[in-house]
């Protein structure tokens, strides 16, 4: 049986309470910042965005360009997982929760979450970005995505109508993707090899005057 996403409509437009990004805040990595419609979050569905990391390091902030519907208690909850089969897994590689003080009622701007605990990403694997709420009803709000164009090439989006934390039943949208950002802090570099010769000392060799003492032979005259 296949499982349609709901989408949320009807949403009054207001000027959303952005958070100001943490400077803990990395690298602008990978983003998909087009949307024409939204999914609905709450605690009957959850949807995720899986993505490609172009930066190894520490994946310390993502936004994400969500809504509020009325003013629901319940804090929306982001995660970084792995994924499975292109899907999203079970490994929780970061979390972090935003308060519904900081969303709006409109998606007018992209929502930043910090990780305190960062997940470690590699450059080339692919990684899942998954949002849910424990909202009872169908009114907390959404995660808007670009329908029916599939704008980002290195990941999909997804939705499940798995029980909160969401595990399992992740159903493709292959050609959704949801409206995102990722940051990533790179390793430091390594300390530049000491490349200089080494000191040598120079021994100065001391110099010993041998004093030779010059025997005086006195020879006695024979009379």
């Amino acid at each position: 049986m296949i499982r349609k996403t709901c989408l949320v409509s009807g949403v009054a437009a207001a000027l959303i309470l952005g958070v100001a990004s943490s400077a803990s805040a990395g690298t602008l990595d990978q983003q998909q910042t087009s949307s024409s419609t939204d999914a609905g979050l709450f605690a009957t569905q959850s949807v995720a965005q899986t993505f490609t990391a172009g930066i190894t390091g520490s994946l310390d902030q993502a936004a994400l360009l969500v809504f509020k519907s009325g003013t629901p208690a319940e804090p929306l909850i982001v995660e970084v997982r792995n994924t499975s089969a292109g899907a999203p897994g079970t490994s929780v590689l970061a979390s972090a929760s935003i308060p519904t003080s900081a969303i709006g009622t409109a998606p007018a701007t992209f929502v930043p979450v910090t990780f305190t605990t960062p997940s470690a990403v590699t450059a080339g694997t692919q990684y899942a970005l998954v949002a849910y709420t424990t909202h009872v009803t169908n009114d907390w709000g959404g995660w808007r995505y670009q329908a029916a164009t599939n704008p980002y090439s290195g990941g999909s989006g997804f939705s499940t109508n798995d029980p909160v934390p969401p595990m399992v039943g992740w159903n493709q949208q292959p050609n959704n993707d949801y409206a995102f950002k990722t940051y990533v802090t790179p390793p430091p570099s390594p300390s530049p090899p000491n490349t200089g010769q080494p000191t040598k000392k120079k021994c100065k060799k001391k110099k010993h005057k041998h004093h030779a003492a010059s025997a005086k032979k006195h020879c006695k005259k024979k009379k």
